[in-house]
């Protein structure tokens, strides 16, 4: 039986993946428009409702409450961080979502086959926050 795609609530998430989950949704959000503020608004009062691990990834699903305003445009995708992730050749990136104008989720990839670690040691790349200016953000860049 594989190990993989398997759903983790955010109770059972080792310290060192919620840091990286928190440290990420931050470092997307960091941009200086009005937009990045109202989103970073919606990120101090979210939780992780759980995580799905996909073996060469994740997926952090965020619960946002419905009494905080909504974004504009309704739907983004995009942004990244580069990483160097010890045990990973090809190191891993990153891109945020928001759909019907709430944080919905973050997705960690890794750039190859390798299994992404329940427990990584980081190092960070330059960011690219999420992309506000239209619908589909700013589509993952290529190095």
């Amino acid at each position: 039986m594989s190990r993989y795609p398997r759903n983790v609530p955010e109770s059972a998430l080792s310290p060192e993946l919620k840091a990286l989950i928190h440290e990420l949704t931050s470092r997307l959000l960091s941009g200086d428009s009005p937009t990045h503020a109202l989103l970073r608004e919606q990120f101090a009062k979210a939780r992780i409702r759980e995580v799905e691990l996909t073996g060469v990834g994740l997926f952090a699903h965020f619960d946002v409450p419905k009494t905080t305003p909504l974004a504009s445009p309704a739907r983004m995708i995009g942004g990244n961080v580069p990483m160097d992730v010890v045990g990973l050749e090809g190191g891993a990136g990153c891109l945020l979502c928001v759909s019907d104008g709430r944080l919905d989720f973050l997705e960690i990839y890794v750039n190859g086959t390798e299994e992404f670690p329940e427990r990584p040691v980081v190092r960070f790349g330059p960011v690219i926050p999420l992309g506000v200016g239209s619908p589909a953000g700013n589509e993952r860049t290529e190095r």
